[in-house]
C-alpha cells in the first residue's frame, strides 16, 4: 500500500467514533486514548484530540461556533506538553513549564516573559475571511504583552487591532488603536449551534 493510501486510511479511522472499556467503564468519542492509570477519554468531534503525553489523558474539542463559521474542514489540531502541563488547539507554543495553544486555526501563541499569550480573531472575522485572514503578530513592550494586527509599542505598553482593517498609532499618552465595527453573525444562536451535526 502507497504512502498517500496509508495516509488515508489512518485519517479516515481517526474520523470514525470508537468506543473503549477499562473495567466497569466504557467511553466513546473520537480519537480514544488511555493514560497510565488506566484513564481513558474521547474527544466528542471528529476534529476533537487526545493525548496521553504525560501519563494524563487530556482531550480538547473545537467550540460549536468555530465549526459553524469555519469555511470548509478545519485543520488538524495539535497537543502540546511541558513537563506535567498540557494543551491542545492551535499554534502550541511553551516556555518554562507553561504552555498554551490558541482555539483556532487563524489565531497565535508566542512565548514572552516565561509565559505564553495566545490569541483568536473574533469570530465575525473568521465568518467574513476564514482561512484567507493575513497571520495575526505578538509584541512584547514594557513587560506586557499583545497580539493582533499592526501591533505598536508606546509608553503605556503594546496594544494591537483586532481586524487587519484596523489601525495603531502612537500619540503622547501611549498607543490607540481602532477597529471597524464588525456584523453579526447571520447564524442561529449558540444554543442551537451546539446541536447542530459537525461537517
Amino acid at each position: 500500500m502507497s504512502l498517500p493510501a496509508i495516509l488515508a486510511a489512518l485519517l479516515l479511522a481517526q474520523s470514525r467514533p470508537s468506543c473503549v472499556r477499562v473495567g466497569d467503564t466504557e467511553v466513546c468519542g473520537y480519537d480514544c486514548r488511555q493514560d497510565s492509570s488506566n484513564r481513558v477519554a474521547c474527544a466528542q468531534t471528529p476534529e476533537g484530540r487526545c493525548t496521553a503525553e504525560t501519563g494524563r489523558v487530556t482531550c480538547w474539542d473545537p467550540s460549536p461556533l468555530l465549526l459553524a463559521v469555519w469555511p470548509g474542514p478545519l485543520p488538524p489540531a495539535e497537543c502540546k506538553s511541558d513537563y506535567a502541563r498540557v494543551a491542545c488547539g492551535y499554534h502550541c507554543a511553551s516556555g518554562l513549564g507553561q504552555v498554551a495553544c490558541a482555539q483556532s486555526p487563524a489565531g497565535v501563541c508566542r512565548a514572552f516573559y516565561g509565559g505564553v499569550t495566545c490569541w483568536d480573531p473574533p469570530l465575525p472575522l473568521v465568518y467574513a475571511s476564514g482561512a484567507g485572514l493575513p497571520p495575526p503578530e505578538c509584541r512584547e513592550g514594557h513587560g506586557k504583552v499583545a497580539c493582533g494586527y499592526h501591533c505598536k509599542v508606546g509608553l503605556n505598553g503594546v496594544r494591537c487591532a483586532q481586524t487587519p482593517d484596523g489601525f495603531c498609532h502612537r500619540d503622547l499618552g501611549g498607543v490607540v488603536c481602532w477597529d471597524p465595527e464588525l456584523p453579526a453573525l447571520p447564524l442561529p444562536g449558540a444554543r442551537d449551534l451546539a446541536r447542530r451535526p459537525n461537517r
